[in-house]
C-alpha cells in the first residue's frame, strides 16, 4: 500500500510539475520572413523565425503553398505578391504576412498572340522565348492544348478566358508562369454540330434550356456497382455495393457523392456542382489527401476541387456507346479517385436515367497523366446510375 502510494505521490508532482510548467511557457515567438532578391523576378524566401522556430506552412497566392524551411519564388509580372507564413516556436504558433513588389515584367513570363481566323476560330501562338512546355486552356471549352500554335475554337457568344501556362528554362531551372486573355464572340455558332448531338442534349437539354439539367447519383442497391472494366459490358452483374447494405447502408456515400448535386448546360459545355459534398477512393484518399482510411474503406469529405467546369462529350469509341465525357479542372462526378473522364455506358428509354462508369485501380501504382486518361491501364470500373433530379 505503501508502495503504491508513493507511486501516486510521484505521478501527481510529475503531473504538477508539468502543469506548472506548461503554465510557464513563453508567448509564441513572432514569426519572421527573410526574403532575399536573387534579381528583379526572382526571390528566395526564409523563415528566420529567432531560436524556437520550427515547421512552416507558407502561402504563396497563386504560386501555391510550401512545408519548406525556404524557397525559390518567381513571379513573372509586375505587381505587388503576398507572401504568409505560419510557423511553430516553443510558445505556440504565430503567423506573418509580408509582401514582394516586382516592378518589371520578366522576359519569361508566358504570353502569347490572339489572331482572329474567323467568327469562331483564334489562332495562338507562344512568345516566350525558351519555352519547354505549354498548355493552353479554354475556360468555356473542355479542350486543352499542348502546341506551340493551337486554334481555338469558341462557338458561344460572350467572353471567353483563354489561359497559357508557359515553362521555361531560366538559368538552368525550369520556372513556369501563367497568362490570361479574354476573347469576345459576337453569336453562336449554330453549324456547331454538338448542338444537335443526342448526349450533349440528353446531358444539358440543349442550347435551348439556359438553367440545364440537373443530375445525382442513384442510391437504390445493385444499379451501381464495381467489377472487372471490359469494353464492351453493360450489365450491372458485378460484385456490387449490396454486399454492403447498398449506398445508404454506407455512410462514406451517404454523408458524400449521393448529397452531391450537379448540373449540365449546353452554353459554353459548363458543369456546375451544387455542393461539395464528396467520396473519396480509400487509396487515393490515404496517398493523396492525407485521410487515414483503413484498407478498402472509402470515406465522405468537403472537396472544394470539386467547381464549375468546362466538359467536353466525344465518341472516342470507348464503351459499348462510344462516348467520352472528360471534366478540366481536375473537377469529377461525386467520387474522388484521381480519374476526370467517365464513358456514357447506357441510357434509359426516357433519357430521365443514365449510367457511367469509370475505371480505376487500387494497386497504389503512380500513374501518369497519359495513363490517368486512357481506360485500358486499369483493370476495373466504377459503375453510377445518375438520375435527373425533377
Amino acid at each position: 500500500m505503501k508502495k503504491i502510494f508513493v507511486i501516486l505521490s510521484i505521478l501527481f508532482i510529475g503531473f504538477w510539475g508539468c502543469k506548472k510548467k506548461n503554465k510557464e511557457l513563453p508567448a509564441p515567438e513572432a514569426a519572421v520572413i527573410e526574403i532575399t532578391p536573387l534579381d528583379g523576378n526572382t526571390f528566395i524566401v526564409r523563415n528566420a523565425t529567432p531560436t524556437g522556430g520550427a515547421g512552416n506552412l507558407w502561402d504563396f497566392g497563386d504560386l501555391g503553398t510550401s512545408t519548406q524551411y525556404s524557397d525559390t519564388l518567381f513571379y513573372a509580372y509586375a505587381g505587388t505578391y503576398p507572401i504568409t507564413l505560419t510557423s511553430n516556436s516553443k510558445g505556440g504558433i504565430s503567423k506573418t504576412q509580408t509582401t514582394v513588389t516586382v516592378n518589371k515584367t520578366s522576359i519569361y513570363a508566358a504570353d502569347y498572340t490572339v489572331e482572329k481566323q474567323d467568327a469562331f476560330h483564334f489562332k495562338l501562338t507562344v512568345t516566350t522565348p525558351n519555352a519547354v512546355k505549354q498548355l493552353y486552356r479554354y475556360s468555356s471549352y473542355g479542350v486543352n492544348d499542348t502546341n506551340k500554335v493551337a486554334t481555338a475554337y469558341l462557338p458561344f457568344a460572350g467572353d471567353h478566358t483563354i489561359s497559357l501556362t508557359v515553362w521555361v528554362n531560366k538559368d538552368g531551372s525550369i520556372v513556369p508562369s501563367t497568362l490570361k486573355k479574354t476573347v469576345h464572340v459576337d453569336s453562336d455558332d449554330m453549324s456547331n454540330p454538338d448542338l444537335s448531338d443526342k448526349f450533349y442534349k440528353l446531358m444539358t437539354g440543349g442550347l435551348d434550356d439556359t438553367d440545364g439539367r440537373t443530375w445525382k447519383i442513384d442510391p437504390t442497391p445493385g444499379l451501381s456497382g464495381i467489377g472487372p472494366y471490359n469494353r464492351k459490358r453493360i450489365d450491372l452483374d458485378y460484385w456490387d455495393y449490396t454486399k454492403f447494405g447498398g449506398y445508404l447502408g454506407n455512410p462514406a456515400w451517404t454523408e458524400g457523392a449521393l448529397l452531391n448535386e450537379f448540373t449540365f448546360i449546353m452554353r459554353n459545355y459548363q458543369f456546375k456542382p451544387l455542393n461539395h459534398k464528396a467520396t473519396a477512393n480509400w487509396f487515393i484518399g490515404n496517398e493523396k489527401l492525407g485521410m487515414t482510411n483503413a484498407k478498402e474503406v472509402d470515406k465522405a469529405f468537403e472537396d472544394p476541387n470539386i467547381r464549375s467546369a468546362a466538359f467536353v462529350l466525344k465518341n472516342e469509341k470507348s464503351g459499348p456507346l462510344g462516348y467520352m465525357m472528360r471534366f478540366n479542372l481536375d473537377t469529377y462526378i461525386g467520387f474522388y479517385q484521381n480519374r476526370y473522364f467517365y464513358e456514357i455506358t447506357k441510357v434509359s428509354a426516357t433519357d430521365d436515367s443514365v449510367w457511367v462508369r469509370q475505371t480505376y485501380n487500387d494497386n497504389g501504382k503512380d500513374y501518369t497523366a497519359a495513363q490517368r486518361d486512357n481506360p485500358a491501364e486499369d483493370p476495373n470500373c466504377r459503375t453510377l446510375l445518375l438520375v435527373l433530379k425533377k
